[in-house]
């Protein structure tokens, strides 16, 4: 995710310096508009998603996409591995104790958007996911020493405080209302942190190691999926899948009610077809990023940062129409702030983003190829 949705906000594991010169190709005509357009479309299927499952199968969905997940990375590894000399000894000897902490951290991030992705309004949720920046621009620079420019500190300012402003009307609110809850826009804004902290995890522990992409996605979503069951007992605490908290005797047979719901098992379930609705969320969000990494790699990271940019005002906007369907929202008062966080998060982004931070040539290849494991151990120290 760090690599995709990013772009190089910690300055990407192994990123060019501003002299280099990315590799360049030309798109095809409709494949800038099509990536445009997955990416909205995944937006909207999130959360029509968690809208269709509710709040109590939240951690169940999100297992769900965990798990499949790790089948699309196998799909992609084993062929490489065994017809291609992509995988070097070198990495598979590299310690797995690294991508279990990644697994962990992404887990806590996945985790608490899902908790927070029912009850989080669909315009906010575009808006509140750019907070990544700010948040690894202060990891960035606590655990990487780094030293951002005057542009790109306004760029985040900026973010930061229309992603507050966009957050204004739930958590001023005096009472939870049937689509925002206050508490799950907090939640679902919260993810950012632990993203954030992986994203910079990455370049710290992996800059000096020459790593498949694909190799280290698998194993990290291998630890993401075991781990998130370490945040079982949060269930309980309120907000977390339920208003009031689930206890705990309840949470297995909340699980096997949620697999008889995916299976339209139950009356309240059949014929909604919710598996499917799964299964095609999952489908868009692998070609998307099948996408962003082809883009990223042939052309330029630039280039993705522009769709990312696109996307935001048009995934925002959409929800405010019939074409989103069941999560469409109806314009109030409130959304004044909404309005108004749109343009500063969009210019903040764009800000931030125009020195056009590059990642290198050599994806799917993450990190340096002089580096080892020794070097590793040094820089965790």
């Amino acid at each position: 995710r760090c690599l995709t949705a990013a772009n190089g906000t910690a300055n990407g594991a192994g990123a060019m310096s501003e002299t280099e010169e990315p590799k360049q190709e030309s798109l095809p005509f409709l494949l800038l508009p099509a990536i445009i357009l997955v990416s909205v479309i995944n937006t909207i299927l999130y959360k029509e998603v968690f809208a269709a499952f509710g709040h109590r199968d939240a951690f169940l969905v999100n297992q769900a996409v965990n798990f499949f997940y790790i089948l699309y990375g196998a799909a992609i590894l084993i062929p490489r591995a065994v017809f291609t000399d992509a995988i070097t000894p070198e990495m598979t000897a590299f310690p797995k104790r690294r991508f279990m902490i990644l697994g962990l951290i992404d887990a806590a991030a996945t985790f608490l958007s899902s908790m927070g992705a029912t009850f989080t309004p669909g315009s906010l949720q575009p808006l509140l996911n750019q907070t990544l920046v700010p948040w690894t621009i202060v990891f960035a620079a606590i655990f990487l020493s780094k030293v951002y420019s005057r542009q790109e500190l306004c760029g985040a300012g900026l973010i930061a405080l229309g992603g507050a402003v966009a957050a204004i009307p739930p958590l001023l609110s005096s009472e939870s209302y049937e689509s925002c809850r206050w508490y799950s826009v907090l939640l679902f804004a919260a993810a950012n942190v632990p993203l954030a902290y992986s994203c910079c995890y990455v370049q710290r522990i992996f800059e000096a190691v020459e790593l498949d992409l694909w190799y280290l996605a698998f194993w990290v979503s291998i630890f993401q999926f075991l781990g998130t069951f370490l945040f079982v007992p949060a269930l309980m605490l309120p907000g977390f899948g339920s208003h009031d908290g689930t206890p705990l005797n309840q949470i297995p047979t909340d699980f096997q009610e949620g697999l008889a719901c995916l299976a339209e098992q139950t009356e309240s379930c059949a014929h909604r077809h919710l598996a499917v609705l799964l299964a095609l969320y999952i489908a868009v969000g692998v070609f998307k990023n099948f996408l962003y990494l082809y883009v990223t790699k042939k052309v330029s990271a630039v280039t993705s940062v522009l769709t990312a940019a696109v996307n935001i005002p048009c995934s925002t906007l959409l929800f405010f129409t019939p074409l989103v369907g069941p999560v469409q929202e109806l314009m109030s008062e409130y959304d004044i702030f909404t309005m108004l966080a749109l343009p500063t998060v969009l210019v903040g982004f764009v800000l931030y983003h125009r020195r056009g931070a590059l990642l290198p040539e050599n994806l799917p290849l993450l990190g340096r190829p002089q580096g080892d494991v020794e070097a590793v151990d040094q820089a965790e120290k």
